[in-house]
């Protein structure tokens, strides 16, 4: 899943008719750029649900996550 939506990048590029083709190089380049973007971060940017992560807790009031931000 990439990063951005198309409707945003042409809006961005200033793309008023939709091509087929031009559309579908679009959505590979967002797709290359988004996993750019993850690889150079070393994190998941998309929203990913974590349902199994286990914390052991120190007593104290903070929790620091693993993943983050945190969605609802």
């Amino acid at each position: 899943m990439a990063l951005a939506r198309l409707s945003v990048l042409q809006a961005e590029l200033g793309i008023t008719t939709t091509v087929a083709a031009t559309d579908n190089v679009l959505k590979s380049l967002l797709g290359q750029a988004s996993i750019y973007a993850n690889n150079h971060t070393g994190r998941i940017l998309e929203s990913t649900a974590y349902t199994e992560e286990l914390y052991r807790g120190t007593g104290r009031n903070l929790l620091w996550l693993n993943q983050f931000p945190v969605t609802t």
